[in-house]
């Protein structure tokens, strides 16, 4: 089983949250839906060969860059949702907790960080070894955020 799914747009929406906006779109069959659904659960890693991210205390804001860290995300089954950073090279070993679902349409993410706060990552491309998110990722152990959008994601 291969599914290959690429998304080119969003839908005009009318919701208040321009990050929640995309997911009332049309649903899509429950089929589909649970293909979708099941070909995220499994652990994806993403390499930052090179990268930066943003630290934030109170309102000061620290740039500190990324050599050879590995993102890794984690979709669970029962929604639960297990993000990783590690950087050897920095020192950084970070590994926070969420939650996660599929939005109605079956083309984003609803991530909700340990906080409780939901951000969208949309999928931009699905198959069974291949995930590439459009996503603004953050840390909230360590106040990151990446200065990129989008992650190629394969499957552990």
């Amino acid at each position: 089983l291969s599914l290959c799914l690429s998304i080119q747009g969003h839908d005009a929406l009318l919701s208040p949250n321009p990050d929640i906006d995309i997911l009332e779109t049309t649903m899509v069959d429950s089929g589909q839906f649970a293909v979708i659904s099941n070909s995220v659960v499994g652990t994806w890693n993403h390499r930052l060969p090179f990268g930066e991210f943003f630290q934030y205390e109170g309102e000061a804001i620290e740039s500190i860059p990324i050599e050879n860290a590995m993102i890794s995300l984690q979709f669970q089954q029962n929604g639960i949702l297990i993000r990783r950073l590690t950087c050897p090279e920095a020192g950084l070993q970070l590994e926070e907790y969420g939650s996660w679902r599929l939005s109605p349409n079956g083309k984003n993410l609803i991530l909700e960080d340990m906080n409780g706060v939901e951000t969208v990552a949309t999928i931009k491309f699905l198959e069974m070894d291949e995930l590439v998110l459009d996503w603004n990722i953050t840390f909230e152990l360590a106040r990151l955020e990446a200065s990129r959008n989008t992650y190629y994601f394969n499957k552990q």
